[in-house]
């Protein structure tokens, strides 16, 4: 790592946690979750290095949202090397998903794929707050666990349910979290939207059948 990079991180004030750790709690949960849901219920090697993947992606928004846009040149400098660090632990361990798991359990990385990649061009412009941000952000990391459970070399029937229980969960909390939010600054509080998220008839049928 460049010298004046290593200086920036060790001397700006807040650290390179700083640059690193997300400011919303919410999120931990919304993107945390589904990894070990998804591991517990489908556990592999190849399923774990997924997981680690995906954690290195999570801790790389922060960093990339500071070295796209920050006014201040030293935190755009360390925000550069945390997020080197991230990206680096990111693509290793997926590449080692991959030499463990072969290639083909990719194609259900596209659901993630789009979800995060709407979130990520509405976070860089500054609207990572906004419903369509947060429900794309959410359903990207709620459908990795139908990943996780390829790599276990689950049924993609079952593969899929995992991910259908897990954005059954989080789009609803969003989707909820968002009408609380709203409720309590304008009086008008509508839970129709969060209700009819939570796909109650898919969820019992998945159930029903096993």
């Amino acid at each position: 790592m460049p010298a004046v990079v290593v200086s920036a991180l060790m001397n700006l004030r807040t650290g390179w946690l700083g640059l690193a750790l997300p400011k919303e709690h919410g999120s931990w949960s919304l993107a945390l979750e589904p990894l070990a849901f998804g591991w517990l219920a489908a556990p592999s090697t190849g399923g774990a290095w997924l997981a680690l993947a995906v954690i290195g992606a999570f801790f790389a928004r922060r960093p990339l949202r500071l070295a796209w846009a920050d006014a201040d040149a030293e935190h755009r400098t360390a925000a550069r090397g945390v997020l080197g660090l991230c990206a680096a632990v990111g693509v290793l361990a997926f590449a080692a998903a991959v030499f463990t798991g072969g290639a083909g359990w990719r194609v259900w990385l596209l659901p993630t794929a789009v979800g995060g990649g709407i979130f990520l061009v509405q976070d860089l412009h500054g609207d990572g707050r906004t419903a369509l941000a947060e429900i794309a952000g959410a359903a990207a990391f709620a459908a990795v666990p139908a990943a996780v459970g390829i790599l276990a070399r689950r049924a993609q029937a079952e593969a899929a349910a995992l991910a259908t229980v897990l954005v059954g969960r989080a789009v609803p909390t969003v989707i909820t979290v968002r009408a609380a939010v709203c409720g309590a600054k304008t009086g008008v509080r509508s839970v129709g939207p969060a209700l009819g998220a939570t796909g109650l008839v898919l969820t019992a049928g998945l159930v029903r059948r096993g």
